[in-house]
């Protein structure tokens, strides 16, 4: 039985040499192989529609944060004022 991991692709060129022609003056016409599904499970939805928000993720966090720490302070003497009465 041989390796699970020895078909990966690696930056060995030995790796590759079943894709080029052992002769330069006639060409193989071998091509790695492709996976071609069988079903239409894959495809999206037709009315699927993909979009991007505004902000980067890690942007948007980051602001979010800041926001918190904001508000937090503020609601915080809101509440020691309402305490005080």
């Amino acid at each position: 039985m041989g390796s699970l991991l020895g078909d990966w692709p690696s930056y060995d060129p030995h790796n590759f040499s079943q894709l080029r022609p052992s002769d330069p003056s006639n060409p193989s016409k071998m091509s790695p192989a492709t996976y071609h599904p069988t079903h239409n499970r894959t495809f999206p939805p037709p009315d699927q529609v993909i979009t991007t928000g505004g902000k980067n993720i890690l942007l948007r966090n980051f602001y979010e944060r800041a926001e918190e720490k904001l508000v937090t302070p503020i609601l915080d003497a809101v509440e020691t004022k309402e305490s005080c009465l």
